[in-house]
């Protein structure tokens, strides 16, 4: 069985806590330039609770929509199986519980944290896969859960949001005051003015560079769980 050495964990928890410190520098400066310090402090805990609580009130919110219903052992026993050994090897607390989605859309995404966790698979990746490739894809989405992969890219989410509404907002500042700076009543420092155009689209390649930098992990945690 493949494992990752301690240095490219170490490398991957590093990068990962790169990303996050410069997604949240960004969020500081852009949501304290537009609405203060002590405004931007109760934000971030209020997004905080909200990702404490988001896990489960999505979680239903998702299956609900998706027009999910559980696979049981006797609906899909080899699946469940794998699921529940694969989950015996990532240390998971508990086996994630299995759901079918009925989509012609191949598919499988996981949510939850580990202690309460789904790994969701439509009908069409169902018909699609062998049962080799059903196990790399329930590894892969079982490694997500272990990593924590699914609250991290919800934080970093959350951040890239917030930026984005305090960017328009701080922009649609900026017009209305336009007719005061142009008579000299008001000024707006350029490196601000820049900073609220392209934070938006920063936070965005950076969000981006975190998911494929958890992908790829995910994928080398599958190796990890399957030895194939």
């Amino acid at each position: 069985m493949i494992r990752p050495s301690p240095s490219h964990r170490l490398l991957n928890l590093v990068q990962t806590m790169l990303i996050l410190g410069g997604m949240a520098a960004i969020a500081w400066v852009v949501l304290g330039s537009i609405f203060g310090p002590e405004v931007t402090v109760l934000l971030i805990a209020l997004s905080l609770a909200g990702l404490a609580l988001a896990p489960s009130l999505s979680r239903e919110f998702l299956l609900r929509g998706y027009r999910a219903r559980p696979l049981g052992p006797r609906e899909w026993p080899e699946g469940v199986a794998v699921l529940h050994e694969l989950a015996r090897r990532a240390g998971l607390p508990r086996p994630p519980e299995l759901w079918y989605v009925p989509s012609q859309v191949p598919n499988a995404f996981a949510m939850g944290p580990p202690e309460e966790s789904a790994v969701c698979v439509s009908d069409a990746l169902l018909r699609l896969l062998t049962p080799r490739e059903l196990a790399a894809v329930l590894a892969h989405e079982v490694a997500h859960i272990a990593n924590r992969d699914l609250w991290l890219m919800g934080l970093a989410d959350a951040m890239s949001r917030a930026v984005s509404v305090a960017s328009w907002l701080g922009q649609f500042l900026l017009i209305i005051n336009l007719p005061l700076m142009a008579a000299g009543a008001a000024t707006f420092p350029w490196g601000a003015l820049l900073l609220l155009v392209f934070s938006p689209t920063i936070m965005a390649l950076l969000q981006l560079s975190l998911s494929r930098r958890r992908e790829y992990d995910a994928d080398l945690g599958a190796v990890e769980l399957t030895g194939d």
